[in-house]
């Protein structure tokens, strides 16, 4: 019980770096720029698993299956929209470090 409760672990931290997932949560914090949108996207993603494995899953997922690409192309225009019409302000860095700094030995 204990290796299936670790794999599950596992595989769970694995799905959480799928693309479709971190665009998500990155669309989410260029919306609404606050440290816990991770959190509230854990949350929900766990209550959309937990209904679809407690029975719901296949009217669920029959209406909001051809919704699914869609969601995904608007996040994607979302986080493009932001991303071309925001000025983006960079801090200074005391050490800039570029690929193309050479490293200075002693």
């Amino acid at each position: 019980m204990i290796a299936i409760l670790f794999l599950s672990i596992i595989l769970g931290l694995r799905h959480g770096m799928d693309p479709d997932h971190l665009t998500a949560i990155d669309g989410l914090s260029r919306f609404r720029p606050k440290a816990s949108n991770g959190l509230y996207f854990a949350l929900g993603h766990g209550l959309v698993v937990t209904a679809l494995t407690v029975g719901i899953g296949a009217t669920l997922a029959e209406h909001a299956e051809p919704f699914a690409p869609w969601l995904l192309i608007l996040i994607g225009a979302i986080n493009l929209w932001k991303l071309v019409c925001r000025p983006r302000v960079v801090a200074p860095t005391k050490y800039p470090l570029t690929l193309l700094t050479p490293i200075k030995t002693p």
